[in-house]
């Protein structure tokens, strides 16, 4: 499961979110959540989020957190 925190009023965040609704469909099956960070602020908190876009991803392994923008186009195969 991940989950993609973004902000409407950062220009990375649209064009994130524009490849995402334009090429991703599904990555093995694993559900991927947006996350806008004006409706659920407490969200940062709870991951620790200082920077958008920023993914969280929960595996087997544990939680891992990206929010170097090149590594985020790698994770998610745009």
């Amino acid at each position: 499961m991940g989950v993609m925190f973004i902000s409407l009023w950062d220009n990375h965040s649209k064009k994130i979110l524009k490849r995402i609704k334009s090429t991703l469909t599904s990555k093995e099956g694993i559900p991927l959540y947006i996350v806008d960070s004006y409706t659920m602020p407490h969200a940062f908190v709870i991951f620790k989020t200082t920077k958008l876009p920023h993914l969280v991803q929960f595996n087997k392994v544990g939680l891992t957190s990206e929010d170097y923008l090149p590594k985020l186009y790698e994770e998610l195969g745009l």
